[in-house]
């Protein structure tokens, strides 16, 4: 940098001493030129001016630049040669490094790659400290100092991502320091933790697990030290809430300890005062029914102690979600207990329902049939397809729709209207936390990943108390399904219904149903595979065109998982088989089938109706509209003949009156058509 500014870009004051070549005059030439100062050039001339591509050395810097030259300025693209072996290549402007360029250092101890303003580093630009890239700053530049955006990469290893301000850590950003295991997120000033912000203290686990927390700390901060109201969660699960100075607690607090037990009044340097109040322990669990979990552990009596504790600690948050999911597709004021189908949102929201452990199985755990997922599950295979006739013998049908419990359905694990009362609830997440986090060693722990990596992480809450269904489910978000939106209209269209779709469901189920030995059958558990749901499409003639298989399925059957399809082939194909494989409930069957409708009749074009836009259909609108069409062809009088399909529903109709459509002028009578072939073949064989 010193060289450089010893240079004369402009190269005005040089005085020529001795010329050899062309100066370019009538034309554009190549000449060489020598100064009194000792410098020299060699290159293109035009009107008595170095212009064009030329190499200027100043002779007493041991500095070179090979470049273009504009009316004796070094402007444009070129590159500088300094005598510690130093290089720069890149835009230039009178001689200074200005626009886009690549400087590195001697020995290559160090590499910028950005842009450059006057001869410094200003605009987005990337400087590795050290040869091999160990330790690095991208982001923007101003003046030659960081400022702006940027991610600094240690020497050591820790990493901050944030704003800067003058070279120091200023505004928003992340630290993390791997030579701790810590993770601070928030507000920094003179490069301290400072304002608003959460510190998290990470320790390795046994056997490579993933680090997992320790100790947290959220609120505010001041010179780089716990400073103002902030919480402060243990690692042994206790909990302070409260005033800090200097890093110690201060003021007035509340202190959860590991038992539940809780203090509130002063503290001071550290200590509670004895002035305030202790409270016992709050029991919301009671008895809680996890003996087989517990009895798996080296001290059951500990565990048992220890996942009490750590529900305890997040009572507050495993209630607030209960009643949520409890409140969805209800009015708040009949929202008194958990069902089977808010269940199934919930797991799926919290991404603990995976196609590595769908919805039937997590059942399975979550209600105690089943301690691990995959236990006890059959390898695929293909019995002969039985008939209907068959089927309706075989097995009874669990469902619920539109208040209505079908025959012989009480019990069904799977029935979208089980209840499921706190207790049990949060039971089932003691036995899902055991199956989906088997890399943690203790159960208790296995508890707490669960409720803060899953719930408190990805649980949705209503955004005000006494908000509408509308709000609670984010009405034109497009993370939330659209199907979950109309799903109360489009229950009562499927119950309506229910006696025409049973056969198709039973149909699917029972080759998955026959292939489970009937001793280890958890009677009632009724499910069928993608296998069945896509041959179903391919029968009916209703697999949607240009799509493959792992499309159609991830965007019906499994939409509701958001399954990312790879690219590459083998993976496609891997993950193909695995999604054939992926059990369906009765619930997801039908949900598949109304996203089958909707893809239908979007992808169709819709015939002239009239321009006004259809109405919302309330769950009575939807039933009635099934009511009408089904006894649509038996109002026709015989002087008019039998009477066709109906219009098809507008392109903005509610999907309701869709699927409803859908059912009765397209997939029943496909089916039926499929039915009768399949009869004429056997007649055919036999």
């Amino acid at each position: 940098k010193m060289a450089e500014m010893s240079i004369d870009g402009a190269l005005l004051s040089a005085v020529e001493e001795s010329h050899t070549g062309s100066y370019g005059i009538d034309a554009p030439g190549l000449g060489a030129s020598q100064f009194r100062n000792g410098n020299s050039y060699e290159g293109a001339f035009k009107d008595r001016t170095m212009t064009g591509k030329g190499e200027y050395k100043w002779t007493g810097l041991g500095v070179a630049f090979v470049g273009e030259f504009e009316r004796n300025r070094l402007r444009g693209e070129g590159r500088y040669l300094w005598p510690d072996g130093s290089v720069y290549e890149g835009q230039v402007f009178d001689g200074l490094r200005d626009g886009f360029g690549v400087f590195t250092g001697p020995h290559s101890i160090c590499k910028y790659a950005g842009h450059w303003q006057a001869g410094q580093r200003h605009g987005h630009g990337k400087l590795e400290y050290d040869p091999k890239g160990n330790s690095w700053y991208e982001g923007d530049w101003q003046a030659d100092e960081k400022h702006g955006q940027g991610t600094m990469v240690y020497k050591s290893g820790n990493v901050y991502a944030g704003q800067w301000e003058k070279n120091v850590k200023c505004g928003h950003g992340e630290m993390r320091w791997t030579t701790t295991a810590e993770i601070y997120k928030g507000q920094w000033a003179n490069g301290l933790q400072h304002g608003e912000g959460e510190h998290e203290w990470l320790r390795p686990q046994a056997n490579g697990a993933p680090l997992q927390m320790r100790e947290r700390y959220a609120g505010q901060w001041q010179a780089g030290q716990r400073w103002g109201e902030g919480i402060f969660v243990y690692a042994n699960g206790s909990l302070y809430k409260g005033g800090w100075l200097a890093n110690l607690k201060q003021g007035e607090g509340l202190f959860l300890f590991e038992d539940g037990s809780t203090y509130e009044g002063p503290f001071e340097h550290d200590r509670m005062l004895g002035e305030g109040g202790t409270k016992p322990p709050f029991d919301m669990l009671g008895d809680l029914d996890v003996s087989e979990l517990v009895a798996l552990e080296k001290d059951p009596s500990l565990a048992a102690k220890s996942v009490s504790n750590a529900l305890t600690r997040f009572h507050t948050e495993v209630k607030r979600t209960y009643r949520f999911y409890a409140a969805l597709h209800c009015s708040p004021s009949e929202a008194f207990t958990l069902l089977t189908e808010q269940l199934d949102t919930l797991l799926l929201d919290t991404k603990i329902a995976t196609p590595d452990l769908p919805i039937a199985a997590a059942h399975r755990v979550f209600f105690g049939t089943q301690l691990r997922p995959g236990a006890g599950q059959p390898k695929p295979t293909h019995p002969p397809k039985p008939s209907v006739e068959q089927s309706v013998a075989a097995l009874s049908l669990s469902q619920t729709f539109a208040g209505e419990e079908a025959p012989g359905l009480s019990g069904e694990i799977h029935a979208p209207g089980r209840p499921i009362l706190l207790r049990e609830f949060c039971a089932g997440i003691v036995r899902l936390a055991h199956a989906r986090h088997t890399q943690l060693p203790a159960l208790a722990q296995r508890v707490h990943e669960l409720l803060t990596a899953n719930f408190v992480s990805n649980a949705r809450h209503a955004p005000a108390e006494g908000a509408s269904i509308a709000e609670m489910l984010g009405e034109g978000n497009a993370d939330v399904d659209a199907l979950e939106r109309d799903w109360t209209a489009v229950r009562a269209v499927l119950g309506k219904f229910a006696p025409l779709l049973n056969p198709l469901w039973l149909a699917a189920a029972l080759p998955l149903a026959e292939a489970i030995p009937r001793h280890r059958q958890p009677a009632p558990d009724l499910t069928a595979r993608c296998r069945e749901f896509a041959l179903l499409l391919r029968d009916t003639g209703l697999m949607p065109s240009g799509m493959s298989v792992s499309e159609v399925l991830t965007a019906t059957a499994l939409k509701r998982y958001r399954i990312v399809l790879p690219a590459a082939p083998d993976s496609a194909a891997q993950l193909l088989a695995q999604l054939l494989e992926v059990e369906l409930t009765h619930d997801e069957f039908l949900r598949g089938l109304c996203e089958v409708a909707s893809l239908r009749h979007s992808a169709t074009p819709s015939p002239d109706l009239p321009s006004a836009a259809a109405p919302a259909a309330s769950p009575d609108d939807a039933a009635a509209a099934a009511d009408s069409e089904s006894a649509a062809e038996g109002s026709a009088g015989p002087e008019q003949g039998p009477a066709g399909p109906p219009p098809r529903p507008a392109a903005d109709a509610p999907l309701s009156l869709v699927l409803a459509h859908f059912v009765e002028w397209t997939l029943i009578p496909q089916w039926h058509a499929h039915r009768l072939r399949e009869q004429l073949k056997a007649v055919g064989e036999a």
